[in-house]
């Protein structure tokens, strides 16, 4: 073939013209002689067709697309090879791509035009994820529209990037990810095998892009693109419209997570959500996804005190150069609150953890938080704006601002919680009560929203698949619940054991449970167990998701952190030893954060462990007093929050942060 491969034949096909080239190879017009039709032909790149590994997936791949009966799926005519090239026939179309329309209406397109392409891309993305694949680049230049006249007609084509769900890899040789960076997942980006979830991310964007004119997270370089999927809060479409409802704001949060587990479950169910938030109102407007005409308690506005702390604890934050300098203290006075924000930068504590040295110290700082003399902190969870922090005994939930650290209106609880979560996407707080009911409060004005019988207290509560799955720590069980129609779905499933950690990940729910991981499918079906090597029978008690395809896995009883494969149980590298009963983990874009207890009550010198995801090197140790396991890095660039004190101090909350974002290991 000459270069272009234009006017030569391959098998019974003569290429045409190009009409569309990328990374995956070129697709021309073509006629197919024998049946004298105008198709489109897809001409795999050499370099990929020269893979016997990307071969036998092309085949299998194409017969499974080709086998996907949907009218919206551009349809397979034919794959082979001839020559030695690999290809692919398909359907012509007779029309123009998504991103031709959209660089037509540049202040973006009628929100009901908008709509009839998400359901008709989204029917054809459930399709054909429910035949096993997964699409891996959904962009406009994807989306054919053809006028027909019944209206227009979009398909969705260009599956060269697609693969199996169950397929370990989505890297090319040299590391990099398959996709279009205004569309990619930050799950993608982190190196987490992406899946269904990561296909409705990118609808997504492109939904977002047919209303604004431009991508949701599009910056002036493709770092910054890359950097703002994994960092920044999803903007606003009203913002950017305001002729578009505020209530899309919300759809979009949802659409949007960095969570997988928040967004939508299915594009039916993202298009139903556009569909509602596109209707009016009936009886007033909608706060922040909570019901209308609810009473808000908002919190006070304007005190002077309360901005004059806020301001200095965030000069302090930034500005602290000295680590023995003393720290500056900020207290604001408003509602009957009390709050002191101390920043230090972490002194390296006395006998840190392996691989631990004068100058890692610096790598992490520390921002507490004091509360009142007779709160605790028993659980806390964090969004892109605030944290929560739940007092089990006295009843009731402390919010907290991300930026500057003020405390907002305490919220009261109607009984004693057990477990916390909270859901962005209705700015609802969910809690487990010691009663065996699960609860819904409006974040803001902390009336219930809906009340659950469990038939158990949940010690956790964990978002799964779109849902939350509520568990119970010994005997080990666990039930889901719908948080849009707040309803339990199905019965409670035994879990073999005493529960001391689940994950969601990907399509399973990963639980740790007497020294085995156990896999457990979307509805709670055993998927088979395995067991943990090198893990204690009781020690292994939580896990969290790490780049690779791995979880890490904290073992309180052998001083351990693993690193496994959790379809084989296998580890992946060395187990790193710390001094101290690992209690927890949890993992943010940069490092893996593990709460390590060390003291006793007469000396409660606990710490928190930050190691290199790629090296398993302890980048710093903080002291910790009375470390209280469980943290939280949800809706934080990089850090986390840990209930304990700084040493000396009478902190309920302390942030962990890097102070750099070029960080090692």
């Amino acid at each position: 073939m000459n270069p272009s491969g234009v006017g030569q034949q391959l098998g019974d096909y003569r290429l045409e013209e190009i009409i569309g080239q990328g990374g995956m190879g070129v697709v021309y017009r073509a006629t197919q002689l024998g049946l004298e039709r105008t198709v489109a032909v897809k001409v795999i790149a050499p370099g990929l067709a020269a893979d016997d590994t990307f071969r036998e997936r092309f085949q299998r791949e194409a017969r499974m697309l080709a086998h996907v009966d949907h009218p919206h799926v551009i349809p397979i005519h034919h794959a082979g090879e001839a020559d030695g090239q690999l290809f692919l026939s398909m359907r012509w179309v007779d029309g123009h791509d998504l991103a031709q329309e959209i660089r037509a209406s540049p202040q973006g397109m009628d929100a009901e035009r908008a709509l009839l392409f998400l359901r008709q891309i989204g029917g054809a993305l459930d399709a054909v994820h429910a035949d096993g694949l997964i699409h891996r680049d959904i962009k406009p230049a994807n989306v054919l529209i053809e006028s027909r006249s019944g209206g227009d007609h979009a398909y969705l084509t260009d599956f060269g990037a697609g693969r199996e769900l169950d397929s370990p890899s989505e890297f090319t040789r040299t590391g990099q990810w398959l996709g279009t960076v205004d569309y990619i997942a930050p799950e993608t980006l982190e190196g987490i095998t992406s899946g269904t979830m990561s296909d409705l991310y990118g609808l997504a964007c492109v939904v977002f892009e047919m209303l604004a004119g431009a991508p949701p997270f599009r910056r002036d370089t493709r770092m910054a693109t890359q950097l703002a999927h994994q960092y920044d809060p999803p903007p606003s479409i009203h913002a950017r419209r305001p002729d578009l409802p505020v209530a899309l704001d919300a759809v979009f949060a949802r659409a949007l997570s960095k969570n997988p587990d928040i967004r939508y479950g299915s594009s039916v169910r993202f298009a139903e959500a556009f569909a509602d938030a596109l209707k009016p109102a009936a009886g007033g407007d909608t706060i922040t996804g909570e019901t209308a005409g609810a009473p808000v308690r908002r919190a006070p506005r304007g005190s002077v005190l309360r901005e004059r702390a806020a301001a200095l604890a965030a000069r302090a934050r930034a500005g602290l150069r000295d680590a023995h300098a003393p720290a500056p203290r900020a207290l604001a006075i408003g509602a009957g609150i009390v709050v002191a924000v101390i920043v230090a930068i972490v002194a390296l504590a006395s006998g840190g953890g392996k691989g631990g040295t004068a100058a890692s110290a610096k790598l992490t700082r520390a921002v507490g938080v004091a509360l009142l003399k007779d709160e605790h902190a028993d659980d806390v969870q964090s969004d892109e704006d605030r944290a929560f922090i739940l007092d089990a005994g006295s009843r009731k939930v402390i919010p907290i601002e991300n930026q500057g650290l003020a405390i907002g209106d305490r919220i009261k609880i109607p009984g004693r919680a057990r477990s916390m979560l909270f859901d962005p996407a209705t700015a609802r707080i969910w809690l487990g009560l010691d009663d065996g009911t699960l609860i819904a409060i409006g974040r803001r004005s902390g009336a219930v929203k809906s009340r659950l019988q469990l038939g158990f207290t949940a010690d956790r509560l964990k978002f799964f698949a779109n849902r939350i799955v509520a568990i119970a720590r010994k005997p080990g069980r666990a039930v889901l619940v719908d948080p849009d129609t707040s309803r339990v779905i199905g019965k409670p499933v035994d879990l073999g054991g005493t529960a001391t950690g689940a994950l969601g990940y990907g399509s399973s729910l990963l639980v740790i449970a007497d020294g085995r991981l156990s896999h457990y499918d979307t509805h709670l079906r055993p998927a088979g167990a395995v067991a943990i090597q090198g893990a204690s029978k009781t020690g292994a008690l939580d896990l969290a998701g790490g780049p690779g395809d791995i979880v890490w896995i904290a073992d309180a009883k052998n001083g351990t952190v693993l690193r496994v494969d959790p379809a084989t149980g296998k580890t992946s590298a060395p187990p790193i030893k710390l001094a101290g009963r690992p209690q927890s983990v949890t993992i943010d874009p940069s490092s893996a954060w593990v709460a390590v207890k060390r003291g006793t009550d007469d000396d409660p010198a606990d710490t928190v462990e930050r190691i290199g995801l790629r090296s398993g090197r302890v980048l710093s140790t903080t002291r910790i007093d009375y470390l209280n396991g469980r943290m939280t890095t949800r809706g934080f660039r990089n850090g986390v929050y840990v209930k304990g004190s700084r040493p000396g101090s009478l902190d309920g909350i302390v942030l962990l942060e890097p102070t750099s974002s070029k960080q090692p290991g």
